[in-house]
């Protein structure tokens, strides 16, 4: 299927790169969303393998099971050109997929990975945010547990946010457990 809702559809188009669906199982407990593809992601068409994803998989498969417990998402679907961040035009070009993707896993808990990820979730929820704090949200009538974190890009440039990164998993680690029971 071929999307042009907005000028990503075109860039993708004319890079070769595929759409980044999502990946994971559709009944896992816990949806991560992130900004948008990187390259890596966008020539595979899968979200998070580059560098920065390959970080944030093995911090969160020190407390989950990524493949059965995490489906993954962005707030766009194809990169933007220079890596630059999505609008808010583009966000809403693909949010019917990622309104369709939430109602189907019906997660227990969100991650945000990075800004972009936080500010859109606070607009459809109505709620302010604050990093590394666990909140409840509501989303259609749909509660669940909302987790805002650094994007993993950010940790590899400040490398010392990964021992935050990590301590703040490991403070909610006994909530997360019980979710993906």
């Amino acid at each position: 299927m071929a999307c042009h809702n907005c000028k990503l559809g075109d860039f993708r188009k004319e890079n070769n790169y595929k759409i980044v669906w999502g990946e994971g199982s559709l009944n896992a407990r816990i949806m991560l969303v992130g900004e948008a593809p990187g390259e890596n992601e966008a020539l595979e068409g899968r979200p998070f393998i580059g560098r920065s994803g390959k970080l944030l998989r093995n911090l969160l498969s020190e407390f989950l099971n990524v493949e059965k417990d995490v489906f993954i998402t962005n707030t766009v679907l194809c990169r933007p050109p220079n890596n630059r961040d999505p609008n808010i035009e583009e966000q809403l070009s693909c949010f019917p997929h990622l309104d369709t993707t939430f109602h189907l896993i019906k997660p227990k808990l969100i991650l945000t990975a990075g800004k972009v990820a936080a500010e859109w979730l606070s607009r459809i929820t109505h709620k302010d945010y604050k990093i590394y704090q666990l909140e409840e949200a509501e989303w259609d009538d749909v509660w669940f547990l909302w987790l805002p974190l650094y994007h993993p890009s950010y940790l590899l440039r400040k490398p010392t946010e990964k021992d935050k990164f990590k301590a703040t998993l490991k403070k909610y680690s006994k909530i997360i457990k019980k979710l993906v029971r």
